[in-house]
C-alpha cells in the first residue's frame, strides 16, 4: 500500500466524497472502497452509505476514510436525503464519486437541481438496464432516469472497453466516459503448490449469488458434469438472493451431495477456498471487469468463463484460460472437462493468467488512473474518453 500511495502526485490536496448504496461484498463496492483507502492518504476522503453496511466495511480504513451511514429505507427517503443535503453542504468537495444505479442518480440529481456545483463520476458497470427478471416498468425506469441524468455527470467511468461503444448505441455522449480497469494488489495472493493428482477435483465459483451470474445453469451442468467426473464437487462461495433457489435446484437435480454452499465469507477465507478448487468458474450473463476473475488470476487458478466482453478481456481467446459460449448447451461442462482432461495445460494458462493480472489489472494502475480523473475534472479539463489503465 505505501509503495502505492508514494507513486501517487503530491500536489494540491483535494476534497472527495463517496456515495455508494451498501458495503455488501461486490466487485463495484470493493473497488471503491479500495481506492478511498489508497487516494484518503493524498486527499480528504468522505464516504457516505446510502442504506445498509455489508462485509466490506470493515476493509473501511478509518484512519483516513471518514464513512457516514444514512440508512435509506426506500430511494425517496426524504429524512435521509436531507441528511445527504446537509453532508455535501458541510463538507463542500471537489468531487463526488457514486457508484452503481441509486448513487449515480442521487448524485446526479443533487446536481441538476443545483444542491451540488462541483464535479460528479458517476461509476457505470454496465449499459444493459433490462435484465430480464426485472419488471418491465422497472426496467423502462432505470433506463430512462439514466438517460435523463447522466449528461449531469462530468465523467461516466467504466472499467470496460466495450462500454462506451454500447452507452454510444443508446445515445449517450460518449466524450464523458473514461474507462478505468479493475485492479488488484497480487502482493497480497500467494499461489498453492500446483498439482495435478487429488482424490477431489473441486469447481469453484466466488462471487454473489444473483441471477447476472447465470449459476442456476452452471449447476445444470454440472450435474452432466459429475455424471462422468464422479470425484468433482461444486463448491460456492457467496451469499445473495438465489442461494435457497440454488439449493432446491441442487436438491432436485440429485447433487446436493457434491454441491457446497459457503454462504459469505470473510475475505482471506474466501482466498484460502479458492485455493483448494481445481478449477475456478465465472458463468455470468453481465459483467463488466469481474474482481472475482482478477483474483482467480491472482492465485494462478485455471478458469473458465462465460464469451462476454469484460472476461474476454482478461483471458484473451483462451490464451489465459477457457472460454465459454453462453448459446451454446454443454459449452461450460465440455470446457471444464477440456481443462481436468490436460490439467497440466490448464495450469500453464493459469499461471501465465497471474502474469498477465499483475502486469496490466494492478490496483496502483487503477488508482493512479481514477485520481488523475479527479485532478482533471476538478479542474473542469475532462478528456476524451480512453483507456487510462
Amino acid at each position: 500500500m505505501q509503495n502505492i500511495v508514494e507513486a501517487l502526485p503530491k500536489s494540491s490536496s483535494l476534497k472527495i466524497l463517496y456515495l455508494i448504496p451498501d458495503t455488501k461484498v461486490g466487485g463495484a463496492q470493493r473497488n471503491l472502497v479500495h481506492a478511498a483507502n489508497t487516494i484518503g492518504r493524498i486527499h480528504t476522503v468522505r464516504m457516505v452509505v446510502l442504506k445498509k453496511t455489508g462485509p466490506l466495511d470493515k476493509e473501511i480504513d478509518r484512519n483516513v476514510v471518514t464513512r457516514v451511514i444514512l440508512g435509506m429505507r426506500s430511494w425517496h427517503d426524504l429524512r435521509s436525503l436531507v441528511r445527504l443535503s446537509r453532508i455535501v453542504k458541510s463538507f463542500e468537495p471537489d468531487v463526488v464519486h457514486s457508484q452503481l444505479f441509486l448513487a449515480n442518480t442521487i448524485a446526479r440529481a443533487m446536481k441538476a437541481t443545483r444542491q451540488y456545483r462541483g464535479a460528479v463520476i458517476a461509476g457505470e458497470r454496465t449499459a444493459d438496464f433490462s435484465p430480464p427478471w426485472k419488471s418491465p416498468l422497472l426496467r423502462w425506469l432505470c433506463a430512462f432516469l439514466d438517460k435523463l441524468l447522466y449528461r449531469f455527470s462530468d465523467v461516466i467511468l467504466t472499467n470496460n472497453d466495450q462500454l462506451p461503444v454500447n452507452f454510444g448505441r443508446r445515445g449517450y455522449d460518449i466524450a464523458r466516459i473514461a474507462v478505468v480497469r479493475n485492479g488488484i494488489d497480487t502482493s497480497c495472493y500467494t499461489p498453492p503448490v500446483p498439482s495435478v493428482d487429488g482424490a477431489i477435483a473441486t469447481i469453484c465459483f466466488c462471487g454473489r449469488l444473483e441471477k447476472a451470474k447465470n449459476l442456476s445453469y452452471a449447476l445444470a451442468e454440472f450435474a452432466t458434469l459429475h455424471q462422468n467426473y464422479h470425484t468433482t464437487r461444486f463448491r460456492l462461495i457467496g451469499g445473495g438472493s438465489q442461494m435457497s433457489e440454488l439449493k432446491n435446484q441442487a436438491r432436485e437435480l440429485g447433487i446436493e451431495e457434491r454441491v457446497v454452499f459457503e454462504g459469505e465469507m470473510e475475505p482471506w477465507r474466501a482466498l484460502e477456498a479458492i485455493k483448494d478448487a481445481a478449477i475456478c468458474i465465472l458463468p455470468s450473463i453481465y459483467e463488466g471487469l469481474s474482481n472475482s476473475l482478477l483474483e482467480y488470476g491472482a492465485l494462478a487458478k485455471p478458469v473458465v468463463v462465460s464469451d462476454i466482453p469484460g472476461n474476454r478481456l482478461v483471458v484473451k481467446d483462451e490464451r489465459y484460460g477457457y472460454l465459454f459460449d453462453l448459446n451454446r448447451p454443454g459449452a461450460i461442462e465440455q470446457k471444464i472437462a477440456e481443462a481436468l482432461n490436460d490439467y497440466a495445460e490448464a495450469l500453464r494458462k493459469g499461471a501465465s493468467l497471474r502474469k498477465r493480472v499483475t502486469q496490466e489489472f494492478s490496483v496502483h494502475r487503477m488508482c493512479q488512473a481514477t485520481e488523475q480523473i479527479y485532478r482533471e475534472v476538478s479542474r473542469r479539463k475532462v478528456k476524451k474518453p480512453e483507456c487510462l489503465a
